[in-house]
């Protein structure tokens, strides 16, 4: 762009226009390489802290499920156990993306206090690792514990859904479907009951998402609760 443009009698002075073309787009440049630079710092980050949890997490293998604080040690395990099976591979697609990030900024000059490339491949070979140590001889040396509270768990699940279907019979006896009389006392108390089944139903919602935790944690089919759904549906 010239510095100055002659329109007829008119001249033009572009300089100023310039000078704020020039500072915005440095503003844009600064603010999206910023953005780049804190997302990928922060992901690297969680991809730490992820391994060092884990990798503690891990570190002491429970030796039975006898007692409540044996149970908690062997769901805490688990718990790692299943979270590596879901994220190991979704986080290893990612390591390679953040590295050439981290290259392109690096080709535009932005300063960078720590080498992000020698971490990332650092995390790369940390997360094999615990990754191999837990789906192997973790995995390996729980599987009993796992399989004897598998059976606890089931005991517990076909309590619940007998719970959930007496609950179902409930609901659908005692909800004011409809009203004949349409007076104040029998409205007011006809939303008092709502009220209270709702509550209720929340409640059972709640357990069964603990269960299905559980479920996903002892590779047990997840069940669906499918009038537990009905009596929630129903309220609204």
């Amino acid at each position: 762009m010239k510095t100055s443009v002659d329109i007829g009698w008119l001249r033009v002075n572009a300089t100023p226009l310039k000078n704020e073309l020039t500072v915005t787009v440095t503003q844009w440049i600064n603010t999206y390489t910023g953005f780049l630079l804190s997302n990928t710092t922060k992901q690297i980050a969680n991809i730490e802290k992820f391994i060092r949890d884990v990798s503690e997490g891990i570190k002491h293998i429970p030796t039975g499920s006898a007692t409540q604080k044996d149970k908690e040690h062997l769901m805490n395990v688990m718990t790692h156990l299943r979270d590596v099976k879901m994220i190991k591979d979704r986080t290893m697609a990612e390591i390679e993306p953040m590295k050439q990030i981290i290259l392109l900024l690096k080709k535009h000059q932005l300063k960078m206090d720590v080498d992000y490339i020698v971490g990332l491949e650092n995390s790369k070979t940390a997360l094999g690792e615990v990754t191999q140590k837990a789906l192997g001889p973790v995995k390996e040396a729980i599987l009993p514990l796992q399989t004897a509270e598998a059976g606890n768990i089931k005991d517990r699940l076909r309590k619940f859904d007998i719970r959930v279907r007496e609950y179902r019979q409930e609901f659908q006896f005692k909800c004011p479907y409809n009203v004949n009389d349409s007076s104040p006392a029998i409205i007011a108390k006809s939303y008092d009951t709502i009220s209270e089944y709702y509550n209720k139903t929340g409640q059972l919602e709640d357990e069964a998402r603990e269960l299905n935790n559980l479920e996903t944690l002892f590779d047990i089919q997840k069940s669906t609760y499918k009038q537990l759904k009905d009596c929630k549906n129903e309220l609204y």
